[in-house]
């Protein structure tokens, strides 16, 4: 009996022992899979923008310069080659058809003032970017998100607009014009504005009715374009 209780416990001994080693096998294994090259990503490609700026609008560089940031998940990590595709829609760009450029990969470690290469650009035009780069091992990264620009308007035939202003000396509609006495400023029953406007900053605009602007006091600014801010 007793023999037979310590062949048991032998036994048991061994079989957790065996449980033991096989245990730290796989994670020995696992370890090794996580720093061998081409398994993990371990760089990736962050805050993208353009001529400095996040999805900036009105760009009047024809060769707009595109910068990034590295996103790593360990020391020391370098980044040695990138890729960067533009697109003239989102959809293209979700489907990696970089239609206005697709750089293919490229062996450098640059991430700032990369000048855009691809298809002329045009006035106005939206154009989806986004960027992939590769480690010091080889191992590709993931794409990075999205990003955008447009182009502002790059001649000076794409200037359509007309200038807001009145012709007539002043005073000579004082007496049916309510607003004869603020230069710079037009109205009628329909208007239609498409701003493009480049500015350092944000201003707030509104446009108004005739009876609206005549019941409210306006900002006269020179030579040509009155502003109201908003109540």
């Amino acid at each position: 009996m007793r023999k037979g209780l310590m062949v048991l416990a032998f036994a048991a001994m061994v079989f957790i022992g065996i449980g033991c080693q096989e245990t730290q096998k796989a994670s020995t294994t696992a370890k090794k899979q996580q720093n061998s090259p081409g398994k993990t990503a371990s760089l990736a490609a962050v805050d993208l923008r353009c001529e400095y700026m996040q999805d900036p609008l009105g760009i009047d560089a024809k060769n707009p310069r595109l910068f990034w940031k590295l996103s790593a998940t360990h020391r020391a990590a370098m980044q040695t080659a990138y890729q960067l595709i533009v697109a003239s829609s989102a959809e293209k760009l979700t489907a990696n058809q970089g239609d206005l450029w697709d750089s293919g990969k490229v062996a450098s470690s640059d991430s700032i003032q990369i000048e855009y290469a691809g298809a002329e650009l045009r006035s106005g035009q939206q154009c989806f970017w986004k960027v992939r780069v590769w480690d010091e091992k080889g191992t590709e990264g993931p794409w990075s998100r999205p990003a955008l620009w447009t182009m502002g308007l790059l001649k000076a035939d794409d200037w359509k607009g007309k200038w807001i202003g009145k012709d007539e000396p002043a005073g000579a509609a004082a007496a049916s014009n309510p607003l004869a006495g603020s230069p710079g400023l037009m109205y009628g029953s329909t208007l239609a504005v498409n701003w493009c406007l480049g500015v350092l900053g944000r201003i707030p605009l509104s446009v108004s009715s005739k009876a609206e602007l005549a019941s409210r006091p306006t900002k006269k600014l020179t030579p040509a374009l009155a502003i109201r801010s908003p109540s």
